[in-house]
């Protein structure tokens, strides 16, 4: 059914929240591009990274929605839509000797502005060859991936984002926020037997901390925080606390456009770190490090941040990864910090996929 709506054009989503059934979302029209999208309605939305990218937020319609299981969604017939014009993402893949200068840009950066962390993200670009079943590779996900945010979004005429996301960026219900702090990265190593953090990990951890900390006491919201824990993605290891925030409805929408995006994946300062990286990364964002959930009822809802992620276009298939970047980062790691982190897909993606069983309209 998957290649019958790609092929056909039409928007749809699958997608699985970490402990519950899988869920089919079909939109029966076209996308709407709206750059002032707000939650405001039931349905999927996926947001890009920041304001700044081209990319528009967009909202899925549930005009069809099924257990992904089902056999009632085997029966629909759909007509053929238009693709909206969307253009081009831009997508540049950094070799290792470019991506050093690039870091030892930011660290230069750091030193003459004071900024404490600014994120650099890479792209990995593979051509595709050889059959690649999406809801085989889904479902494969989803079994590697059991506490991740899994999904499928088919946008067409820009293509298709697939992702297991180990990042909560919020949680509402019964006026209750629930978001996490989730930085510091280290590469698993099976011969120990817990991870050996050093001052940089506990520094980047702690920043994002005091980012929302800051945030909470400005609208002043009641919050409680949890005590630094490790958390283990299944590939590498997250320094982690929660949070539990009291927030009225009406300030629900002003307080994610405040958290987002989050230091875990901007840096601090803010703006200063933005700048940083809109200078010095050569590719586009897009929906990579944006977020994206199902909102039943806008009293109650998660939200994700889009990370582990790659995207299905023009014949490729392309991987995002990154990591926060600090006065004390080392390079080198920092560029197998990246590695890890896109092998949550490539291990698993088929190596031999062919393109044009894929998609021949939207991708």
């Amino acid at each position: 059914m998957v290649k019958d709506l790609i092929s056909k054009n039409i928007p749809f989503v699958i997608f699985r929240e970490p402990g519950q059934e899988t869920t089919f979302i079909i939109q029966k029209s076209p996308l709407s591009l709206v750059d002032d999208l707000t939650i405001s309605q039931k349905g999927f939305y996926i947001f890009p990274f920041s304001k700044r990218e081209e990319s528009s937020p967009l909202f899925f319609s549930p005009d069809y929605i099924f257990d992904y299981h089902s056999k009632e969604k085997q029966d629909l017939d759909l007509p053929t839509l238009n693709a909206p014009e969307i253009r081009p993402q831009l997508l540049y893949e950094v070799g290792q000797e470019e991506y050093i200068k690039d870091l030892n840009k930011y660290l230069e950066t750091f030193k003459s502005q004071g900024i404490k962390k600014a994120i650099y993200s890479r792209i990995k670009t593979e051509e595709l060859s050889g059959e690649l079943n999406i809801e085989s590779f889904f479902e494969n996900l989803i079994d590697h991936y059991p506490k991740a945010f899994v999904y499928v979004v088919h946008i067409p005429g820009d293509g298709i984002w697939m992702g297991a996301s180990p990042e909560l960026l919020l949680s509402y219900h019964q006026q209750k926020a629930k978001t996490v702090a989730l930085a510091g990265t280290l590469k698993i190593d099976p011969k120990k037997a817990a991870p050996e953090w050093t001052r940089k990990e506990i520094d980047e951890h702690r920043l994002v901390e005091k980012h929302i900390i800051s945030l909470c006491e400005s609208m002043d919201l009641p919050f409680e925080k949890s005590s630094v824990r490790t958390n283990n993605t299944g590939k590498v290891y997250h320094l982690k606390s929660d949070f539990e925030i009291e927030i009225p409805p009406q300030s629900i929408v002003p307080f994610l456009n405040k958290l987002h995006p989050t230091p875990a994946i901007s840096g601090l300062p803010q703006e200063q770190s933005l700048d940083l990286i809109y200078e010095v990364e050569q590719h586009e964002r897009s929906y990579y490090c944006g977020f994206l959930g199902y909102v039943d009822d806008i009293n109650q809802f998660n939200l994700f941040i889009n990370l582990r992620c790659m995207k299905i276009a023009n014949h490729q298939v392309s991987f995002f990864g990154g990591g926060g970047i600090t006065p004390e980062s080392d390079i080198d790691k920092e560029w197998e910090e990246t590695n890890v982190k896109m092998s949550t897909l490539t291990d698993i993606l088929p190596k031999h996929v062919d393109n044009k069983k894929i998609s021949t309209v939207s991708c």
